[in-house]
């Protein structure tokens, strides 16, 4: 007898099921990985948003590594404009002990200062990461040599002029990219006035005869350059602060963002997996209930609806 059920029936039937059987497959792989899909295809009109969110992500990701590298020199920097800074009221202190005829005596003037002078000269050759900081961008020279050829002795003429001789580096400072359309220039070079007066007031300090009988001139001009130094230093450690504040605003911005792509980033790839399960099991539900039908239907012919004669 013929079947209730022809064949084009059943193929429907069988596409319906094997499409509730893929249903399933991708309801567990999102419940194992936690993922809507494993390719883009699968995420249907989201996908073109989180293309680009991901690509977006991708460059502030390199615009906050480039942050991070600058702040951490910017901080290396300012640490070094704070010890030079404390070198140079320790060299107004040993010059005031100097000109007092009390003391004088008991200062090793011409050692002390040639010990801070290599200090100062150590400190401004700091590197990080393998790169000389107040070099500008000659970062792979030492930017401060006193033994340089051609950087002399100050001279006995007061008042004394600036002397950069010692100066290894270049004048272009440091540059890097740390967000869209935006490239920080930050950072001090050794030449700058305040080290430059530090330097100068150690030299003379160093080459200076405390007496008897006193060479007063040169230490009053030691400790007046000195005193320069002392006032002009900070406004360095303000600039350098100024590229501190400039990158904490960047970096607080790139945060912002990072955090709503990633958020925006979660709610497109990942799955609930509490709902997948509880689809999953309803998925399974009417799977069973479409072989049921489907096993029902297969035994099915004319025979039984027909009336016996």
């Amino acid at each position: 007898m013929t079947r209730i059920t022809n064949y084009a029936q059943n193929q429907q039937t069988l596409f319906y099921l094997q499409n509730l059987q893929q249903q399933m497959a991708n309801t567990q792989n999102q419940i194992t990985t936690g993922l809507v899909s494993q390719n883009y295809a699968g995420l249907g009109t989201n996908t073109s948003q989180l293309v680009s969110l991901q690509s977006v992500e991708s460059q502030v990701n390199q615009f906050a590594s480039n942050a991070q590298s600058v702040n951490q020199q910017l901080t290396s920097m300012e640490s070094a404009t704070t010890q030079l800074f404390n070198i140079a009221t320790n060299a107004q202190t040993l010059l005031q002990s100097a000109l007092n005829a009390q003391t004088a005596s008991d200062v090793n003037l011409s050692q002390q200062a040639t010990n801070m002078l290599d200090q100062v000269q150590a400190i401004l050759n700091t590197q990080l990461g393998g790169q000389y900081l107040f070099a500008g961008t000659a970062t792979n020279t030492a930017p401060v040599d006193v033994n340089a050829p051609g950087f002399a002795t100050p001279p006995s003429v007061y008042p004394t002029s600036a002397d950069t001789g010692y100066y290894q580096g270049n004048d272009t400072k440091l540059s890097a990219p740390v967000d869209s359309n935006y490239d920080l220039t930050y950072g001090v070079t050794a030449d700058a006035p305040g080290f430059e007066e530090l330097i100068r007031s150690l030299r003379l300090a160093a080459t200076t005869n405390v007496g008897p009988p006193s060479d007063s001139n040169r230490l009053n001009e030691a400790l007046r350059v000195a005193q320069q130094a002392i006032q002009d230093i900070p406004n360095i450690t303000g600039q350098i602060g100024s590229s501190q504040a400039a990158i904490q605003t960047v970096q607080a911005q790139q945060t912002d963002f990072t955090q709503f792509a990633n958020k925006t980033i979660g709610d497109i790839s990942n799955v609930d997996v509490t709902q997948a399960v509880s689809q999953l099991s309803q998925q399974q539900t009417t799977l069973e209930a479409s072989y049921q039908v489907i096993a029902r239907l297969s035994q099915m012919n004319l025979a039984q609806f027909l009336p016996v004669a």
